[in-house]
């Protein structure tokens, strides 16, 4: 059985970008090499995605999906600088938690 590396957990937000242009979505768990979304609207397996964040774009397919929620991998892979972006979890108030060290930043 071939194992997927640890996934770091986040909630960030993102705009997919096809193929459903415009559509909210929040990344849920992230590493270099795949992610797990959670969209407005259930995708399937085998789409191939595109989604933006800050100033990124990653792209990919999906590998699994359940309802609102699927498993992403990306094509290519995106950056370590990519992935750690997205392990900053937005909060209402507070700016940003890191969910690594438990570092807090304010904006």
């Amino acid at each position: 059985m071939q194992y997927r590396p640890f996934r770091h957990p986040t909630e960030y937000p993102a705009s997919l970008d096809s193929p459903i242009s415009g559509m909210k979505i929040s990344v849920l768990d992230v590493n270099e090499t795949g992610a797990m979304l959670r969209t407005d609207s259930p995708l399937t397996t085998g789409t191939k995605i595109a989604f933006s964040f800050m100033h990124y774009t990653a792209a990919g397919t999906v590998m699994w999906a359940s309802g609102q929620h699927c498993g992403n991998a990306f094509s290519p892979n995106i950056s370590l600088a990519e992935a750690s972006v997205l392990r900053y979890e937005r909060t209402h108030n507070t700016g940003r938690v890191h969910h690594m060290a438990g570092i807090s930043e304010m904006y």
